[in-house]
């Protein structure tokens, strides 16, 4: 029986499963070097039953070997080797990885590196977001202090909207060739730049072009962090996966707005920003030092170009349906964004109960992402529990026109973030499902592309309803009921029209 080494030369251990799984082996031993799976213990078979899709790839031959000698193998959990300290057990899983630059893989076997890797790219996922969310109450007031007007104010907020939505599309391109890891440092490096830069801006025109800079940094470091997720997590947990994911997203947008403010009103506009900067440089240098990398493309094999890895993913209707999805939840929240506040006002509160309504929203949608309701679309299908969610925020955007009191709208918000909670993990989980490791950047860059979409026209749609007379929630609310049949109709002709087997 082959035992763990705890020296440099690390034994690994990857077998053939019983039933056609990836791996034979339990946490305490391994099958013999060379042997029939079929004679390892009952015990030992039963226990390595529920542990076989955790390998590195099926049939590899049950090769006890030195670490990195065969290509086959994975860090097999171990007394030995969790014996090791977690930062050099780290370090040679990034060895390993390094050589084999075609070989996506996942680290959801339960050990303590698995969950620390997880936990680290759900923490790489929140900074992604959290520096656009800070800057969401003091960017118009910085941009009004170098002189900018209305209009130029207008134009420097939908500045990073524009260069994130065309930056997405280019995005996966370079997420799936030069890998996940190296988009999420190239990205958090130029957003970072960008964000330190603004505090020795001096005019509109360079908090433009700053702005630009930020966008294009954010398209890059945003489809890389998700892939990146999604990578370590395979298809079958994709939904719980994702709802992870969203809930990342979500504590960036509970605590950027506050500490924003908070950081502004005490320090000042510079000290925000370089405190910013400094904190993705922090998380970059994490990701360098601990973040191994999920997959990039092998230099010897063909080199798709951004046509070939785009026009399949707009072929396929399984995708189609997660775009028109993901564009109706975006611009109902762009049209919520623009008209919530000014309902509140018209009902005589304050602009601080608006930021409560949104941070109700946001509870509600986390406690969705992390309790085991994000993985219902794994059980259930991504289809159905994306028209679930669809419902749901178009009841609570009907509740919200309906509502004349604060509490009523309170509930509305509750109703609405349940929608929202069940939708998005469903939504990033289809795109996972719908890609391979090889265009999963390209496939998340092409959803952010459509995500930033809906977040610009939900806005221009609400105002131009609001001046035509038309409640615009309530417009927005049969908008998503009138997705609910357009869905519907896309999932029978994509039946129809699916070639036969």
């Amino acid at each position: 029986m082959p035992s763990h080494d705890t020296s440099d030369q690390i034994s690994f251990c990857c077998c053939v499963c019983p039933h056609g799984g990836d791996r034979l082996a339990d946490e305490f031993r391994c099958a013999a070097p060379g042997s029939d799976p079929a004679n390892v213990s009952a015990a030992s078979a039963r226990t390595s039953e529920r542990r076989c899709s955790r390998g590195r790839r099926a049939g590899a031959p049950c090769q006890p070997t030195p670490y990195g000698q065969n290509q086959n193998c994975w860090p097999e959990s171990g007394p030995g080797c969790n014996s090791l300290p977690f930062r050099y057990r780290i370090a040679r899983v990034m060895e390993h990885q390094t050589t084999v630059p075609g070989a996506p893989f996942q680290v959801s076997d339960g050990s303590r590196s698995a969950r620390a890797l997880g936990l680290l790219a759900y923490v790489v996922i929140t900074v992604s977001f959290i520096d656009t969310m800070a800057q969401l109450p003091v960017l118009s007031p910085f941009a009004a202090s170098l002189g900018a007007g209305a209009t130029m104010i207008g134009v420097i907020l939908a500045t990073y909207s524009l260069a994130n939505m065309l930056g997405n599309l280019g995005a996966g391109v370079i997420v799936d060739r030069c890998g996940r890891r190296a988009g999420i440092i190239g990205g958090m490096a130029t957003a970072g730049i960008a964000v330190a830069l603004y505090a020795v801006v001096l005019t509109p025109g360079q908090l433009i072009a700053l702005r630009a800079l930020h966008g294009l940094g954010g398209a890059v470091l945003v489809p890389a962090a998700f892939a990146y997720a999604a990578d370590i997590s395979g298809s079958r947990r994709a939904g719980r996966s994702m709802g992870y994911s969203g809930a990342a997203v979500g504590i960036a947008a509970l605590i950027g707005p506050a500490g924003g403010g908070v950081l502004r009103s005490i320090f000042g506009f510079a000290p925000l920003f370089i405190t910013l900067a400094a904190l993705m440089a922090i998380t970059a240098l994490l990701v360098m030092a601990l973040l191994p990398e999920s997959y990039r493309e092998e230099r010897t094999e063909q080199r798709h170009s951004f046509r070939e890895r785009l026009v399949p993913l707009l072929r396929n209707p399984a995708l189609h349906f997660a775009l028109i999805a993901v564009f109706c939840v975006q611009f109902a929240m762009g049209a919520l964004a623009h008209s919530l506040p000014l309902g509140i006002e018209a009902l005589g509160y304050s602009a601080a109960r608006t930021g409560m309504l949104f941070s109700v929203f946001s509870f509600v949608a986390i406690m969705l992402f992390v309790l085991p309701t994000a993985g219902l679309s794994d059980r259930y299908g991504r289809p159905r529990v994306t028209r679930l969610g669809l419902a749901l925020m178009a009841v609570g955007l009907t509740m919200v026109t309906l509502s004349g009191t604060l509490g009523a709208m309170t509930l509305a918000m509750m109703v609405y973030g349940a929608g929202y909670g069940f939708v998005f993990p469903a939504l990033c989980a289809t795109v996972v499902d719908q890609t391979g490791p090889a265009n999963r950047g390209t496939g998340f860059g092409v959803f952010y592309a459509v995500f930033s979409l809906g977040v610009a026209v939900g806005p221009i749609a609400a105002g131009v309803a609001t001046d035509a007379g038309v409640r615009p929630l309530g417009a927005v609310a049969a908008v998503l009921l009138a997705a609910q049949l357009l869905l519907v109709l896309q999932q029978l002709f994509a039946r129809r029209t699916r070639p036969a087997a």
